[in-house]
């Protein structure tokens, strides 16, 4: 078999297992309810009854603990999870760790949804995990989940003997909102003079809150998030529709000088 038909033959088993996970979704967005219908309690007891259905399947960690993180206006709880992947206790003692933040639209999703994702994180990477369960909207607006996340990633550091993890290798993560807030922890890293992580690891973030750009009317219908469930979320999220357009959320036109 030659190199060229090796990879081509992988090219065409990726594409196939590709085409397996966009049907699944495809057949999930099909049984959603439209989510601009509903209040933020029915879709969260609806994703709830429903379960996540790409939730990769359980792994066994060597520990697992709910931690209550104090910050500057009550506690958040956070979840430790140290992988068996860490070959023994000595080695868990000062490893590098990854703090997460899960995504939802800042209105949905917490630590027990994103579970076995997390696990899967911990378990592939090596690392120890801190998913953190922040305070959701409409209840908390996003500025205010913002500077919750940066308290939460201070204590970490201020923290990280007692944790076991190496703040010389700690990464912050997310996907879709979360992404949104690692970024926001990452630059406010750099206004107040803070440690950077040494990593930022974004997943299909959300980078700007704007809704004009070309995508958001081409993809509007029919791919899972559309655009009046973008609007759903913004209209829990901010204080006011103006706020979409504060320069200091709007992350990429920000100075990324310095930035992990």
């Amino acid at each position: 078999m030659t190199e060229a038909s090796i990879l081509t033959t992988a090219k065409a088993q990726r594409a196939e297992a590709l085409e397996a996970v966009a049907q699944k979704v495809a057949d999930s967005a099909a049984r959603l309810p439209q989510i601009e219908e509903g209040t933020p309690e029915q879709i969260r007891a609806f994703r709830k009854e429903r379960g996540n259905p790409f939730a990769p399947a359980a792994r066994k960690m060597r520990a697992v603990e709910d931690i209550m993180v104090p910050i500057e206006r009550g506690e958040v709880r956070m979840r430790h999870y140290i992988p068996k992947t860490i070959a023994d206790e000595a080695a868990a003692a000062n490893a590098p760790c990854c703090l997460f933040f899960h995504g939802g639209g800042y209105v949905l999703g917490d630590v027990d949804e994103y579970d076995t994702v997390t696990q899967h994180i911990a378990a592939n990477s090596g690392c120890h995990v801190l998913s953190v369960d922040y305070e959701l909207a409409p209840a908390n607006k996003i500025k205010q989940i913002h500077r919750d996340g940066f308290d939460v990633y201070r204590w970490v550091l201020e923290n990280h003997a007692s944790l076991g993890i190496d703040p010389e290798r700690l990464a912050v993560a997310g996907d879709s909102a979360g992404g949104n807030l690692t970024i926001a922890v990452t630059q406010a890293c750099k206004a107040h003079g803070i440690a950077a992580p040494k990593l930022q690891v974004l997943i299909y973030p959300s980078v700007d809150l704007g809704m004009g750009f070309a995508s958001v009317n081409e993809f509007a219908d029919g791919y899972f998030l559309t655009k009046a469930g973008m609007s759903w979320f913004r209209g829990h999220y901010l204080e006011s529709p103006q706020q979409a357009a504060d320069a200091g959320l709007a992350f990429l036109s920000h100075d990324l000088t310095d930035l992990p």
